[in-house]
């Protein structure tokens, strides 16, 4: 059957998915089934979700560990201590750090770890056709063209005109006929790809989506 592997990478740590089939099987390892999810590295939020978390200096796994309980993922994502997985019927299940809600759970614990170490359901949330995660603050486009965000707030990065932390799912404002999403983690933004956007462009702080400035339009301070 034919396969293909899905390979996400940030910092902290990795996730790779396999979909549409079988990887090959190694000498002495388990054939890794379809769509499932292995993860490596950082573990010192659970952000492995393999059910365990390492509170030490090194918190490292150097190799794959299985995340619990997923199948039929088809894509990835990861913020800086949190990692989320889009299902093949359009829900999402997120794990890891969930100081902000990042992780979409309804609540945002204010003490101890604030970590969830297995992957959980995102709430309120179906028919969801691509995800994206900042460093903390997730995002999901739905089919509708439409966007939810939720997690950390204070740049305004959920687009919902506040800067008010969520830790459920809101409708990013003013956003329709949206095709592709991103998240950065070095920086508290996030971006949409629309016909357009209410509003001029701007390169200021804004709460609220704003029209990017086509290229043509842009200044820079030095050459790029």
């Amino acid at each position: 059957m034919k396969r293909r592997i899905i390979l996400h990478v940030l910092f902290s740590l990795a996730l790779v998915a396999t979909i549409l089939g079988r990887a090959p099987q190694a000498t002495g390892a388990q054939t890794v089934a379809s769509g499932t999810v292995q993860a490596w590295g950082d573990n010192g939020s659970g952000q492995l979700g393999n059910g365990t978390m390492t509170r030490t200096e090194c918190a490292c796994i150097p190799t794959p560990v299985s995340v619990s309980g997923l199948s039929g993922v088809t894509a990835l994502a990861s913020g800086d201590y949190h990692s989320l997985a889009l299902l093949s019927d359009g829900t999402m299940r997120a794990w890891g750090y969930n100081y902000y809600g990042q992780l979409g759970t309804g609540t945002a614990p204010t003490g101890g770890c604030a970590c969830i170490h297995t992957p959980v359901p995102v709430i309120n949330l179906s028919g969801v056709t691509a995800i994206a995660a900042g460093g903390v603050h997730s995002l999901a486009l739905l089919g509708d063209g439409t966007i939810r965000s939720w997690g950390e707030n204070s740049q305004g990065q959920l687009g919902v005109g506040t800067t008010t932390n969520s830790a459920t799912p809101v409708p990013v404002s003013g956003l329709g006929g949206v095709t592709a999403i991103a998240g950065t983690t070095s920086a508290w933004r996030s971006w949409a790809t629309a016909p357009s956007v209410t509003g001029a462009s701007t390169a200021t702080a804004s709460w609220a989506p704003v029209r990017r400035a086509p290229i043509s339009e842009r200044r820079y301070r030095s050459p790029v």
